[in-house]
């Protein structure tokens, strides 16, 4: 079979196009050895073109809703320092003001809050302890806020053989309150390691509970999952707003 040849365009026989002839300034900056200049005109968006342009529809919405912000942190702010308040509805509250994303608002106020309650053992016989869900809560934000927390105060909640109550299988707030507080043990406190191991046999039955929807599947489910101690704040943040906004006690 015979190879046919086909023979290419001489391109390089095109005649190339003359430069465009530069400007007079332009030469001068290529000549002085500069980089070219694009010669922008000033911006007219100064400071005070801005300042003296009318405030807007959107401006006065900002501004109410910046007034609505602060009026809001101050009623939280006053909630929180309220030394007549009980220990359970400052721990629900500080608990909310964490999940949300909010802390770094109240940071001071927390501290303060939290203060009022701790002591060798004071805070541990107040009788809004006397719950699972209240211990666990009390022991949780304590201990994770930087204050010292026996877990001794869960002793209450264990039979004669040092074991859990099994009475307590049932009470689902608080296995998931103390299956949290269990993921801030040391290491050398067996009776948290135990409290995590009750807590999850017993969150794995939800199948033959009484649950509620919102609880089964906003915290438990996500819960037994990726605990709250080891989330990322931002990320939880964003999906505890979702589930905040489905509580009929959303604040």
């Amino acid at each position: 079979m015979a190879l046919q040849i086909f023979s290419l365009p001489n391109v390089c026989s095109k005649r190339i196009p003359a430069q465009v002839p530069r400007s007079a300034s332009a030469k001068a900056a290529v000549s002085q050895g500069g980089r070219r200049s694009p010669q922008y005109q000033p911006t007219l968006w100064t400071y005070d073109y801005l300042q003296s342009l009318p405030i807007g529809v959107h401006r006065r919405v900002v501004e109410q809703q910046n007034g609505r912000v602060q009026m809001l942190e101050q009623e939280v702010r006053s909630a929180m320092n309220d030394e007549n308040a009980e220990l359970s509805t400052i721990l629900a509250l500080v608990d909310d003001i964490q999940r949300l994303g909010l802390i770094f608002l109240f940071e001071e106020d927390v501290k303060r809050a939290l203060h009022r309650y701790h002591s060798l053992d004071g805070g541990y016989k107040n009788r809004d302890q006397k719950t699972l869900h209240g211990t666990a809560l009390f022991f949780r934000i304590l201990r994770q806020n930087g204050f010292e927390v026996s877990p001794d105060v869960f002793w209450i909640f264990m039979d004669e053989q040092g074991t859990f109550m099994e009475s307590l299988g049932r009470d689902v707030e608080g296995l998931l309150s103390l299956y949290e507080a269990s993921h801030l043990a040391f290491e050398e406190e067996d009776i948290l390691h135990e409290a995590k191991a009750f807590a999850i046999e017993h969150l794995k039955r939800l199948n033959n509970i009484d649950v509620s929807k919102d609880l089964e599947y906003f915290q438990v489910n996500w819960g037994l999952a990726l605990p709250l101690h080891l989330r990322m704040p931002l990320l939880e943040a964003r999906r505890s707003i979702e589930a905040y906004s489905t509580r009929r006690d959303a604040d």
